[in-house]
Parts: C-alpha cells; structure tokens; sequence
C-alpha cells in the first residue's frame, strides 16, 4: 500500500493532519498462499513478532512481501482463460463517413493484436441502425433482428446462436465483413447493446459499444435497469465499455449506469483517437466481486475515508484510504505508524480470498549537527535512569524514540549509529530477563552518554 509521505516529520503531526494511502488492485495478479491466516487477539492479522496495534507477542506471524500478502481460503471452479470480445457499433445514417471507417480501422487493429497473443479467444461484430444484424465472427449466415424484438425474444435468439469460433479461425471471415459494414437508417442502440453482452455472457470478456446519437429505435430505456440486473448476477466477469463522439455526450447518459455495474470504461472519443480508448479499455480487467473492508490502526489516528464494501473490484482503480490524526502526541512518540487493511473478495472463478496490505510511515524528528550530542545524552540518561528503576518497558519505548531521530549528520555516521540500537535494545532486553546484571547495563550506558555518532563502529 503505497502512502503519500514515505517518511515525516514529527514537527508537521498536528492535531487533524491527514494521512493518505492509495492501494493498487493490480497486486490481487500475484501468487496466493493456502497458509493459514495468523490473527491477532486484538483482531489484526499477526505479520510481525510484535503486535504494532496492541503490543502482544507472537512466535509465528502471516508472511507478507513489501507490505503484501494474498490468501486463497476457499477454491471455486475451474475456468476457463477464453474470453469474448464483442465489437457493438452504431451504423446509422448519422455515422457515414470519417466516424465509421475510424471505427472500422481500429476494429481490424484490435483483431490483428489479438490474434497474435490471444489467438484462442472469440470476437464477434454486432451493429446496429433501425435494426440490430448479429455479424458474429463472420463464419455463418448474419442474422437480422427485428428492432420491435422484445427483451425475452432477443434472449431467446442469443441462447440459439451458433458457437462463435476463435480468432484464429475467424480472422479472414471477420476482416472482410468489417470491410464491408454500410451506414443507412436509425438508431436501434440498446437493441443492440442487449444483444452484444448476452453474447459475452456465455464466456465472458467485453462489450465495446460505439454510438454518435440517442436511441430511437427498438428497446427503450426502461430495459436499462433489466439489463444492470442481468450484469450484477455475472459478478464482473462481462465488462461493458461505452464509446461517444464527443460531441455526443448527452446521449449516454441513460447507457452509464450499464457500464459502471460491470466496472467498464465510459469515454468520448474523436476521430484520431478512438483507438486509444479501446486500448485503454481492454487492458481494464476485473479481479474480484463481493468485497469486504476491515481497518486496522493504532490510537491517535481515526479513519476518514475508507471503502467499506464494493461490488466489483478492477485493476484500473487504485482505492484511497485517508486517516485523520486525532492525538498528535501520541503519534509523536511512535518510531513508525502502521495501517492494516483486509481485503475478503471472491476471486472471478468463485474462490474466496484475502489480501492483506500493510502501509508503513516513518516518523522522524529532525535535529541539527549542534544538538546530536546532546539529544543523545539526554536519551541514554533516561535510559539510564529508567533500567535502574526496573522500569524496562519505558526504557525500550525511549530507545524506540531514538530511532526516530533525523540526524542532520553524514550519512555515514547516521548509518552507524542507527545499526548501533539493535544491540543496545538486545543489551536492555538481557538486562531485564536477568542475563546480564542490571548493574552492568547501567554502567555501559552512562559511558556511552559522551559518544557522538562518528565515535561508533559496528565492526
């Protein structure tokens, strides 16, 4: 989960500072573990030997990489890699012309991509004007439908259709029917629209749709709410992208609700770059339905902006998570602030899943080459001071402020020094569990009060 400041400064933390993560779907595209998921008693998932949230300790943890971890709980069905993709194109009389041989051109581009790193998937044509004709992939008989059809009567033809070939077979039948598309007539638009996703329904994959005026012709705009109802039961696995001139843009209003279900692109084209938008659709993919949001963060933050469920989640939308800071002094004595995200979604085939996202925010406080020595000082005599008290747990909490410190120092020396806590923290630790006498613990630190940093070798 990437943050909006990798490190900060202690001096900016006031009270209602924000702090902003944004996470990228496309980390749902790495391998899975079947491993069990280690959760804390506090409710967050165990991915350190300590606990950031509520300081309890564990012996094993849940591996994450780079803040990241994904978890198949449940296995769904088998499925297969073979996608549909169905070109829905406007031909009436309003797109003669430069609009229709610019969506001719980027059609066969598509086609020619596509054969050469997806052979096995399937394209298929479908036009409208007055009424819909159902080109398929160019090897059968194209069929005519009635723009007076009903929404049944058009499901009733799709489930009678013939099986569309894959492009690797249709290639030649399918560049010479798209050259030979013709512009005549009215506007038949969620007709076809209709037709085209129940024919990506039986694999699943894409709709493109490209209009340049409102519908006035065949199914009405009553049909657009029976057709969300369809899309929302195929749980993202029929995306549905929609293309308009864009002088054509009050036109699709009533057609967006249909493409945000499916989590599809809703975008105005011109003539020079209709193409551009196509590929920008296609490489959207959705990775998951039925998504469920759980927060974890340390006090002295609340949540301000997180999603709490989504229907669809696709790679193209990073989610933003925003935190409020609601008791800046509590953050100031913290080394680092970490947030907990999990993600529970069911994967396209049905398995359930889990991500885990962890974002991590390095809180420093900046002090100039004049005052390190004493800063230093003055945090090992408290230390001092407080092993000699027995009290063990306020001495690592002022040796973990320590290493908050950005020293104003070479980088060099900071490195040194900062390698240098480890042991110091290793020494305390032994120091309380009585393997080395609180005496001597106490006697090594007062003589480190003097040190400067270049003063220290880990070697």
């Amino acid at each position: 989960m990437e943050s909006s400041e990798k490190e900060l400064t202690k001096s900016k933390i006031t009270q209602g500072f924000e702090l902003s993560f944004s996470f990228d779907p496309e980390k749902l595209k790495e391998p899975y573990s079947e491993r069990k998921i280690i959760y804390c008693s506090c409710g967050s998932v165990v991915t350190s030997s300590l606990c950031p949230f509520c300081g309890k300790k564990y012996s094993s943890v849940t591996p994450l990489r780079n803040g990241f971890g994904l978890f198949k709980l449940t296995s769904g069905k088998q499925t297969s890699d073979i996608k549909t993709h169905v070109y829905c194109i406007d031909i009436s009389g309003s797109m003669e012309g430069n609009r229709i041989y610019s969506i001719q051109s980027t059609i066969k581009k598509k086609i020619q991509e596509l054969v050469l790193v997806r052979p096995q998937d399937k394209v298929a044509i479908v036009l409208f004007e007055s009424d819909c004709f159902i080109i398929g992939d160019g090897m059968t008989k194209t069929i005519t439908v009635d723009s007076d059809s009903s929404f049944e009567d058009i499901q009733d033809i799709i489930n009678k259709y013939p099986t569309v070939h894959p492009i690797s077979e249709s290639f030649d039948s399918l560049m010479n029917k798209i050259d030979s598309i013709k512009t005549n007539g009215r506007t038949a638009s969620i007709s076809g629209l209709w037709i085209s996703i129940l024919l990506v329904m039986k694999t699943g994959g894409d709709v493109f749709f490209c209009t340049d005026g409102m519908q006035n012709k065949g199914l009405g705009i009553d049909s657009v709410s029976k057709i969300t109802q369809a899309l929302k039961s195929q749980h993202g696995s029929t995306v549905v992208n929609l293309f308009f001139f864009e002088d054509c843009d009050s036109f699709i209003g009533s057609f967006s609700s249909i493409a945000s279900i499916t989590k599809g692109r809703v975008s105005s084209i011109r003539l020079d770059n209709v193409k551009k938008g196509v590929d920008a659709a296609m490489k959207r993919e959705n990775l998951g339905y039925d998504v469920e949001f759980t927060y974890k963060h340390p006090k002295g933050i609340e949540l301000d902006k997180g999603i709490q469920s989504m229907h669809i989640v696709s790679s193209s939308e990073a989610i933003p998570i925003r935190y409020t800071v609601t008791n800046p002094d509590l953050i100031k004595k913290m080394s680092s602030l970490k947030v907990q995200v999990v993600m529970k979604y069911k994967a396209p085939n049905g398995s359930e899943m889990k991500a885990v996202i962890e974002g991590l925010i390095d809180l420093v406080e900046t002090v100039g080459s004049q005052d390190v020595k004493v800063v230093i000082s003055t945090t090992l005599n408290v230390i001092s001071q407080l092993v000699e008290q027995n009290n063990f747990k306020d001495a690592r909490d002022e040796l973990n402020r320590l290493k908050t410190y950005k020293f104003n120092i070479s980088a060099d020396e900071d490195k040194m020094f900062k390698e240098t806590l480890p042991y110091l923290e290793s020494f305390i630790e032994q120091g309380q569990s009585g393997a080395i006498p609180k005496d001597q613990v106490v006697a090594v630190l007062n003589n480190m009060r003097s040190i400067k940093p270049s003063d220290i070798s880990t070697k």
